[in-house]
């Protein structure tokens, strides 16, 4: 009976990703959400820190979805994206520093602390690049202090696209605050 429904998955998790190719990505949400809590399990065993750990989730996902082709149907979705997750982590340490600076930047920005002027306008610029919906998940994640899974529920959307969008976010805006440094 297991080995049935293993079977039948693999055949769901190959007839979704051939309809995604096919121009219906938005059945993607359907595949992550199936393969969300897999993957997610096996970042958070591998690694000491929930960020590093939700960062391999989002970019497992991501070279997915970009690199559907890549994936081989006669294999498990779920070993792929965990191997996807894997490859990241494996190479997360020398950002660390970047991501950290992203954080604690922007953790100085949404507080009453008048920061430095020339990187708060860096910052505005930024923020008023995403459109306003992408904007309030910034600040229900940054200025409410929700987490993935609370924001989520509250916009009616997947955790992993709100990390996605997230993640996405924290890299324009790390860009936008880097792109005349040294």
């Amino acid at each position: 009976m297991l080995l049935a429904s293993r079977k039948r998955a693999k055949r769901d998790d190959a007839t979704l990703v051939e309809a995604i190719r096919r121009d219906h990505a938005a059945l993607f949400i359907e595949l992550m959400d199936r393969h969300l809590d897999g993957v997610r399990t096996f970042s958070a065993l591998r690694t000491t820190s929930r960020e590093w750990a939700d960062e391999a989730v989002r970019a497992a996902f991501v070279h997915a979805f970009r690199n559907l082709g890549d994936w081989d149907p006669t294999t498990s979705f779920a070993l792929w994206l965990q191997s996807l997750a894997a490859d990241h982590l494996a190479n997360i340490p020398p950002r660390t520093v970047q991501t950290e600076t992203v954080f604690h930047t922007l953790d100085r920005i949404l507080v009453p602390v008048p920061p430095d002027p020339e990187l708060r306008g860096k910052f505005q610029r930024g923020i008023a690049a995403f459109p306003k919906p992408i904007r309030k998940i910034l600040l229900l994640r940054y200025e409410k202090n929700l987490s993935v899974d609370q924001i989520a529920k509250r916009r009616r959307q997947s955790p992993g696209w709100i990390g996605i969008v997230l993640f996405r976010m924290r890299q324009a805006l790390y860009s936008e605050i880097t792109e005349n440094e040294p």
